[in-house]
């Protein structure tokens, strides 16, 4: 009968020991699963967050690209209009010259009579005062523009002008040093250009 009851106790204590033994490896299991899956998602994330912080690098330099670009389209239609008004034979002519919107290549600045300036630019080449520019907007169709549309983004761009050679204005210049700035969150890029050959 004893040797039954110290069966049953030891028997007893077997499990009990066996339970705990249990509990501890799931236990174990569980952090272990939390260890891999906690590296995992720290893995995952910083890969999406590299993967953004290259695609807003790669928007924002074409941006910036594309802010020279601008400028330099200006030259080249104030150079096509006068162009075409030399062969113009009078103002009834001019329908197929059209007006272009101030007598200052930099549009309704004003007369540019200055070495240096400042401005946001537009794809219809309509510029404004930008020393503090706003965010961008993407308009309706997906461009960017600095007209007020339905999305904001945190891109701000603004462009400078100024002139290569000491005590000339801009408007008088035969070529400009042209500045692009993209700024972004708290990231900036710079795309800096010469554009020669102006034509008042």
């Amino acid at each position: 009968m004893k040797l039954q009851q110290s069966l049953l106790v030891k028997l007893e204590k077997y499990h009990q020991n066996k339970k705990g033994q249990f509990m501890a490896e799931v236990l174990l299991a569980i952090i272990i699963f939390l260890l891999v899956f906690i590296g995992f998602y720290n893995l995952i994330y910083s890969y999406v967050k590299t993967l953004n912080q290259s695609k807003e690098v790669f928007i924002a330099n074409f941006l910036a690209q594309e802010g020279l670009e601008l400028v330099r389209a200006i030259r080249d239609y104030r150079f096509a209009i006068n162009e075409c008004r030399k062969t113009a034979s009078g103002q009834s002519d001019y329908p197929f010259c059209p007006e272009y919107s101030t007598s200052s290549w930099l549009g309704d600045l004003g007369n540019n009579n200055t070495s240096s300036i400042t401005f946001c630019l537009n794809y219809d080449f309509n510029t404004s005062s930008c020393d503090n520019p706003d965010s961008l907007y993407l308009n309706s169709e997906s461009f960017f523009t600095h007209l007020s549309s339905n999305t904001t983004t945190k891109f701000k761009r603004f462009i400078t002008v100024t002139t290569t050679l000491d005590g000339i204005n801009i408007e008088s210049a035969t070529s400009v040093k042209v500045i692009s700035t993209l700024q972004f969150g708290n990231k900036q890029i710079n795309l800096e250009s010469f554009i020669f050959n102006l034509n008042k």
